[in-house]
C-alpha cells in the first residue's frame, strides 16, 4: 500500500526554440513517489499540445484511459498527449513509482505519438526498452547539468528520442529493431553519397516493394521521406554548430544542388539555411 507518503522530484523546463521546429524538448525530469496524492488529469494541464513520455525504472504506476486501467510496471512506459482524457497516478496496490519523463511538442512529435498509440496503445513495454530509457536518462542528466542550453540542440536530441521510440517499437522477438538501426547507421555513414531506397532495400535483403511496405509499417513514413528528413536534420545541426558554407553543407548531406537543398530545408524548418544560420542558431 502507498502509505509512506514520500515524494522526490527533479525537473527542468526548457526555453522554447528560436524558430518553430517539428519536435521540441519542453521539459525533462526524474521522480520517485510513494504518495497517494500523485495524480494527474490530462484535461487539466493546459491547452498546448504536448507529448508526455514516462518510463518506469522501479515500482509501478497506473494509467486510466478510455475506461481501462493500464499498469505501468518497471520496463514499460506510457506515451500520452495533453490535452487528452486520461489520468495517471500511483495506485493503492503500489508502494512506489520511480520514473524518468520527457515533455515534447511539435507536429512531428504528435504525429509519431498518434501512430505509435494506434499500434501499441498508450502503455507498452516497447516504449520502455533499455535503449529508450538510457537515452531519456542521458537527456535528463544533460538538462540537469545545464549542458543543453541551446534549444536547437535540445530539439535535435528530442528528435533522436522519438526516432529511438519508433525503432524500439517492434513486435517482441522480431529483428525489425536491428534492421532499422542498421539502416539508420548506414544512411548516416553514406549521407554525402548518392544513396537511395534501392541501397537501403539491398541492406535488408528484401525486394524494394516489400522493404518499402515494411519500412512504412514500422516508422510511419516511406524510406525516401526518412532519408530526406535525415539529410535535412543533419544539415541543420551542421549549420548550427559549424561554419561551412551552405553549399558545402548541402553537398556533405547528399544534396547535389543548393537550390533543392534550400527547398527541402524550408519544407522541414520553415526558413532558409542562410536565415537559420543568421537568426536561428543563436549567432
Amino acid at each position: 500500500m502507498n502509505s509512506t507518503g514520500f515524494h522526490y522530484s527533479s525537473s527542468i523546463v526548457l526555453a522554447p526554440p528560436p524558430i518553430p521546429l517539428d519536435i521540441t524538448l519542453r521539459w525533462a525530469g526524474h521522480e520517485k513517489t510513494g504518495s497517494a496524492s500523485y495524480w494527474f488529469d490530462g484535461m487539466k494541464r493546459g491547452n498546448i499540445d504536448v507529448v508526455i513520455w514516462q518510463g518506469t525504472t522501479a515500482g509501478c504506476g497506473m494509467v486510466k484511459r478510455d475506461g481501462k486501467l493500464l499498469p505501468v510496471p518497471q520496463g514499460s512506459a506510457f506515451l500520452l498527449t495533453i490535452p487528452d482524457r486520461h489520468i495517471y497516478f500511483l495506485p493503492e496496490t503500489s508502494d512506489n513509482w520511480e520514473f524518468f519523463y520527457l515533455g515534447l511538442s511539435g507536429k512531428e512529435a504528435m504525429r509519431l505519438t498518434f501512430a505509435l498509440q494506434k499500434k501499441f496503445g498508450p502503455v507498452s513495454a516497447n516504449y520502455g526498452s533499455p535503449e529508450v530509457i538510457s537515452l531519456a536518462q542521458q537527456i535528463f542528466h544533460r538538462v540537469l547539468a545545464n549542458d543543453l542550453k541551446d534549444p536547437v540542440e535540445a530539439s535535435s536530441l528530442a528528435y533522436r528520442f522519438m526516432m529511438q521510440l519508433a525503432a524500439s517499437s517492434h513486435v517482441p522477438g522480431s529483428k525489425n529493431n536491428d534492421l532499422l538501426t542498421a539502416i539508420h547507421q548506414y544512411c548516416l555513414e553514406h549521407l554525402s553519397e548518392n544513396i537511395g531506397v534501392n541501397e537501403m532495400a539491398d541492406l535488408t535483403g528484401f525486394s524494394r516493394s516489400h522493404f518499402c511496405r515494411r519500412f512504412r509499417q514500422e516508422t510511419g513514413k516511406s524510406p525516401y521521406e526518412y532519408l530526406l528528413e535525415l539529410r535535412a536534420r543533419t544539415a541543420l545541426r551542421m549549420l548550427q554548430s559549424g561554419s561551412l558554407p551552405v553549399k558545402e553543407v548541402a553537398f556533405s548531406c547528399g544534396f547535389a544542388e543548393t537550390g533543392y537543398f534550400c527547398k527541402v530545408f524550408r519544407k522541414f524548418f520553415n526558413t532558409t539555411p542562410a536565415a537559420f544560420r543568421k537568426y536561428g542558431s543563436g549567432a
